[in-house]
């Protein structure tokens, strides 16, 4: 059952992964669409790729580093000590508490994009310039998609 789960969750992992990836390249790419020539706009968009490049490492982190539940299976298996029965104890209360930090932790960087999503879509609304707005506004989409994807259980 543990080895089942497991796989589900590299599964999952890798989806998660995937859709960070994703949306942090179109980050960068949607950035390249802004031609911003003062200078606190060029300092603006690069740290637009910034961020998106960060995203893209932690999106691949997720894709092909082994997650805690791997490592937790190694140690049960080299556990000779313990019978099959205290394993399977053990490994569904493991599983049920980090099903809970998964989701608290989904929900609070829910939040936290959305926010930032909402920031920017004010900010870009209140903006006279063009390409400022657009930015903004760009940014905020990002956020979204962001909450978005983390709000979906993959």
């Amino acid at each position: 059952e543990f080895q089942a789960r497991i796989q589900e969750d590299s599964k999952a992992s890798s989806r998660h992964g995937t859709a960070l990836i994703v949306s942090s390249a179109l980050l960068i790419g949607g950035s390249y669409l802004i031609h911003a020539q003062d200078p606190v706009q060029v300092g603006a968009i690069s740290l637009i790729r910034t961020v998106g490049i960060l995203g893209i490492g932690e999106g691949a982190e997720g894709v092909w580093v082994s997650d805690q539940n791997r490592i937790f299976q190694q140690a049960m298996d080299r556990a000779t000590g313990l019978s099959l029965e205290a394993k399977s104890q053990v490994l569904r209360t493991y599983l049920e508490l980090q099903a809970e930090q998964e989701r608290k932790r989904n929900t609070i960087k829910a939040v936290t994009y959305s926010l930032v999503a909402a920031v920017n879509i004010y900010e870009g609304s209140r903006q006279g310039d063009d390409t400022v707005r657009t930015g903004l506004y760009f940014l905020g989409a990002v956020g979204l998609l962001r909450a978005l994807t983390l709000s979906i259980d993959f």
